[in-house]
């Protein structure tokens, strides 16, 4: 059974439930309130998992132009 994200609709809480894709959206544990799954990007592979240099620098987030840490 995967671990699913969740944000609370009325407090804003977030939290984790473990339990099977068919199961209801668990109550929030703060407030019991309603909550809502998060939908998370999936993490960008880098080094030899990556498709290549271009892939995994393409991947990476972009401070801006001119800045020292992006190429």
């Amino acid at each position: 059974m995967p671990t699913y994200d969740y944000k609370c609709q009325d407090c804003g809480g977030e939290f984790q439930d473990f339990h099977a894709i068919a199961d209801p959206a668990p109550e929030c544990g703060d407030c019991g309130g309603e909550a809502e799954r998060s939908w998370v990007r999936a993490p960008a592979f880098h080094g030899a998992d990556a498709r290549g240099r271009e892939a995994a620098i393409g991947s990476l987030p972009r401070c801006g132009a001119g800045c020292r840490c992006c190429p």
